[in-house]
């Protein structure tokens, strides 16, 4: 089994260009960084330094470095840490933006074997403070801006993330990496931590299963726009080192600068949530240098597939995942141009079960584990497809009426830039249906109503309305629906 996943690795691998014109020699200095570091991003960034040393590894708005300078600065970070006292499995919490740092100490930790904690920046004092009571952490590595966010009264040590006092001098000696623990969104309640440390079998499997689906190639140039905190973020920086492209990480701003850096950069791969999507596609600007785009950590509407498909062609992925499971399934731009709603086809190491209530259950060799989701779904055409959590499905009058279908219905209303829907209680049927949405320019409250009663049957229409700025999100744009007042 086990030389069939090499078979596999080795063709996608090689189709991607990664392994150059000496693929043999190139998987001889694979084999040889995994034999010293292990499974680790550490690993994957000696080896890409020496296939690109002069390449760019990391594009900022502010500064460049590349794969070979990262290296070394990781090398350099390491020792500092090392200086420390900081041991192997002791664990550090990071709590960074997405600059250069971030990467620079993540692989750092990754290079001293350190257990990685990845802390959410959107997360107030309260609820980091809450996280560290339930993990034992060693040392706190913080952005300066974001020192504020830390518990007052927090004993753990502190380190600021620009922070380089080792001895360059001192050798550091081969160590095996510690484990990644992301937290959860917090979308549905209280954050927890999940560990990772993947077989190194899954970890091949999942990585060969991306290249091949991503149809990505080497040395692209790939723009994250979420955070690396989060899985998808970190997914990213992972595939980003692999194929020796060049990460670019930078402030939004507004859509139109964004837009124009796209061009600037010319960037090829986008990485995004669907809002984010969303206004790329209200402004009239095309960058013709994207070939791929991956979508991924909240729903994606079959209109907005649809609108994508239509501006820039089947570019267009979509990722369903958690953060205890990691990625589950993939849709690909032909999946999607046969049916916009699916989220895909689940990885090759991960098996789908639906349980009586229509749960999706995951038996997921990457995480090792069984995973009751907490989402609804069915398989059609052994394609996946959503139906929204299981504590948000709304029962009115005996019949249940799954909240992210119904919103996708809604959203097909000219008027309607985003909605959401929530169960509230009601005396004749137990539960009635509260709408939130945002409006576009000049759509009005009774136009919406008369519309709603054309395209909704009696059940699924609401019975309260409220007009909001916007919907609460989360740090990675996921609708956080227990903050909806009703």
């Amino acid at each position: 089994m086990i030389l069939n996943d090499l078979r596999f690795a080795y063709r996608a691998l090689k189709r991607t260009g990664v392994l150059g014109s000496s693929p043999l020699q190139q998987l001889i200095s694979l084999l040889r960084c995994y034999i010293a570091y292990g499974v680790s991003l550490y690993t994957i960034l000696a080896w890409a330094a020496q296939r690109y040393p002069t390449n760019t590894a990391v594009q900022t708005e502010k500064e460049s470095i590349n794969f070979s300078r990262l290296l070394l600065r990781t090398e350099e970070l390491a020792k500092s840490l090392d200086a420390s006292g900081l041991q192997p499995k002791q664990t550090v919490a990071l709590l960074m933006q997405n600059n250069l740092h971030f990467i620079e100490n993540i692989l750092g930790c990754a290079r001293v074997g350190a257990n990685i904690l990845l802390l959410n920046t959107k997360f107030s004092s309260a609820e980091i403070q809450d996280v560290f009571q339930n993990q034992a952490i060693h040392l706190i590595i913080c952005d300066t801006e974001l020192q504020h966010l830390l518990p007052m009264n927090t004993k753990i040590p502190l380190r600021l993330s620009h922070t380089r006092d080792g001895n360059p001098q001192k050798k550091l000696s081969k160590r095996k990496a510690g484990s990644i623990s992301i937290l959860t969104s917090g979308s549905t309640g209280r954050a927890k931590a999940i560990r990772r440390k993947p077989k190194p079998k899954a970890v091949l499997q999942t990585l060969t299963f991306l290249l091949e689906q991503f149809s990505l190639q080497s040395e692209q140039k790939i723009l994250l726009t979420l955070p690396m905190f989060h899985g998808h973020g970190l997914a990213t920086l992972l595939l980003s080192l692999v194929t020796g492209s060049t990460l670019h990480i930078f402030n939004q701003g507004n859509t139109k600068n964004f837009l124009e850096r796209i061009e600037k950069y010319n960037i090829n791969v986008l990485v995004l949530v669907p809002t984010i999507l969303y206004r790329i596609l209200e402004q009239t600007l095309t960058p013709t240098s994207i070939t791929t785009i991956i979508s991924g950590s909240a729903p994606l509407s079959p209109e907005l597939v649809v609108h994508t498909t239509k501006r820039f062609g089947h570019v267009l992925f979509n990722i369903y995942g958690s953060s205890e499971a990691g990625i589950i399934a993939v849709a690909t731009p032909t999946d999607l141009a046969q049916n916009p709603s699916t989220v895909g086809k689940p990885l090759p190491h991960t098996k789908i079960q639906l349980l009586e209530d229509q749960e999706i259950q995951i038996h997921s060799d990457f995480a090792n584990a069984i995973i009751n989701t907490g989402d609804l779904g069915y398989l059609e055409h052994h394609r996946l497809f959503l139906l929204g959590r299981k504590d948000d499905l709304i029962i009115c009058g005996g019949e249940n009426i799954y909240p992210e279908q119904l919103e996708q219905k809604i959203l097909q209303l000219e008027q309607i830039a985003e909605c959401a829907v929530k169960g509230i209680p009601d005396d004749e049927y137990g539960q009635a249906i509260h709408l939130f949405v945002v409006l576009k320019n000049n759509a009005t409250l009774e136009a919406l109503e008369a519309d709603l009663q054309r395209i909704l049957p009696r059940a699924s229409r609401p019975k309260r309305i409220s007009v909001l700025l916007e919907l609460p999100k989360n740090a990675i744009g996921k609708l956080q629906r227990h903050r909806l007042d009703s």
